[in-house]
């Protein structure tokens, strides 16, 4: 005989219906947060070397505020660490690229950061518009990149590689149509005190 209430181990059913029930919700939201993320802008760059009589690549000086950092980050990435870049941060009146590391590779250089959407409408984000140049001159692009609709307020992370011999300066200029350029001195030697 049984009696009313006892338990035999299992949980009633109203309870188990209850975490059915929470796990479901749970299963939703997580598949509905990852439909709406675009894709990481990932992809090996490739490099031009520079016209003929092109001369090296003249970087505005370093600000005297940033000679120190300057020299740091310089001197660490061509000792083979990751830095943070000189100048982090650029933005135009509907984009904001960030990169945030830099970090000698194998084959180079890898960048990592984010673009994000500060405008009022979708925009376009491809890697075609990026364009790195270092201290000869080489410019560094990609072709072919597929585009990322970015919706207003939403960032894509970036995962760049750059075949660069010539790490001791590095300038980004984004390109986007209509928009003013965004860029960003991420690499440069600063200039040595004089006693």
């Amino acid at each position: 005989m049984r009696a009313y209430g006892s338990s035999d181990g299992r949980w009633p059913p109203l309870v188990t219906a209850l975490v059915i029930f929470v796990v479901l919700i749970g299963i939703v939201q997580i598949a509905s947060r990852a439909g709406n993320q675009p894709d990481a802008l990932h992809h090996q760059f490739a490099a031009s070397p520079p016209a003929p009589n092109a001369g090296q690549i003249v970087l505005p000086p370093v600000p005297t505020n940033l000679v120190a950092l300057a020299r740091t980050t310089t001197a660490r990435v061509l000792g083979g660490l990751a830095s943070a870049p000189i100048n982090r941060v650029g933005r135009n009146e509907v984009m904001q690229v960030e990169i945030s590391r830099i970090e000698p590779v194998a084959d180079g250089l890898k960048l990592a950061g984010s673009v994000t959407n500060i405008g009022a409408a979708p925009i376009p984000v491809s890697l075609d518009s990026f364009k790195f140049t270092d201290a000869t001159g080489t410019v560094y692009a990609s072709t072919g990149s597929p585009a990322t609709e970015l919706q207003p307020q939403q960032t894509v992370p970036l995962d760049i590689t750059l075949p660069i011999a010539n790490a001791s300066s590095l300038a980004l200029a984004v390109e986007q149509p209509g928009q003013p350029v965004i860029n960003l001195v991420l690499l440069q030697v600063a200039p040595t005190p004089t006693p």
